[in-house]
């Protein structure tokens, strides 16, 4: 079964396009100032780098790339908008910005997990198994969930340890397990010593996860919620039932069927995940 269906689609993690570029006004010393027509804007662009420029007097065009700055911008509404660019004085345009479609056959707008898909995938979290094909109901290995965590991390640099017999130096899981083994983000199983790369990462694990990420980065979470309603609580492991409390508490794993159970051993599916990974950043990160 999926997590509950999300009706509301306002979280757009999107690259922005500006289709019309309207200028209002703005005349400083001579020089107007009007926004770049030569490429697309993102939010990145339009917030912290120089995409506006100046025409002075003699005819000549420089670029703006500090001194100014952009409000009125709003990342998650797409339609027209008016945005005005402060320097010296003001200079107010308008934009219409588009949302990008998902390039995936498999992922449809009526789908519950449509929007978690379309979020992670412009936030660079998480991306397709092909350039077509997102594969929602897929589980998800180990290796690829200490993957999203590192991308949320910026990917920082790290120098190979053999912490683990089963992690050998240049995979593309390498860096980020060694990552998250140093962050005590993830551990190996007890009875092996092995991290599992290929193993399918189960519901609970996936708490633990998260539960574990949010402390490394000393997010101020909610109280944890009593599990025991739900009528496979009693399966949750020993080690996750603090976790799987935290994850439910905080609104970032819901029940299924219904909300009636947990499922705690039950394979995590790509959808699931992105669903999870979403609820996160949406609470702790924004």
């Amino acid at each position: 079964m999926t997590e509950e269906k999300y009706t509301i689609r306002k979280y757009k993690r999107i690259l922005f396009y500006v289709v019309i570029c309207v200028l209002l006004a703005a005349f400083l010393l001579g020089q107007y100032i009007y926004p770049s027509e030569r490429e697309p804007v993102t939010e990145e662009s339009i917030t912290f780098t120089g995409t506006f420029y100046r025409v002075l007097a003699d005819g000549t065009e420089e670029e703006i790339t500090e001194g100014y700055e952009v409000s009125g911008y709003d990342a998650d509404k797409v339609g027209e908008q008016t945005i005005t660019v402060t320097y010296g004085k003001e200079a107010t345009f308008t934009v219409t910005v588009i949302a990008a479609e998902l390039p995936f056959v498999d992922v449809s707008e009526d789908d519950w997990f449509y929007d978690a898909v379309y979020y992670n995938y412009f936030a660079g979290t998480m991306t397709g198994l092909n350039k077509d094909h997102f594969g929602p109901a897929q589980p998800l290995a180990r290796a690829q969930f200490a993957v999203i965590l590192y991308r949320m991390n910026d990917t920082p640099e790290v120098d190979y340890e053999a912490i683990f017999p089963d992690v050998e130096d240049d995979v593309w899981y390498t860096d980020a397990i060694l990552w998250a083994a140093d962050t005590k983000v993830v551990t190996g199983y007890t009875d092996t010593g092995k991290f599992g790369p290929a193993d399918n990462i189960n519901r609970e694990q996936m708490a633990v996860m998260m539960y574990r990420y949010a402390n490394y980065k000393e997010y101020e979470s909610d109280e944890s919620a009593d599990i025991s309603e739900y009528a496979d609580a009693s399966k949750v492991s020993a080690f996750a039932k603090e976790a799987m409390e935290w994850a439910v508490g905080n609104g970032i794993i819901s029940g299924k069927n219904e909300g009636t159970i947990l499922d705690p051993q039950g394979n995590a599916t790509r959808a699931e995940c992105a669903t999870i990974i979403m609820r996160f950043i949406e609470k702790f990160e924004k």
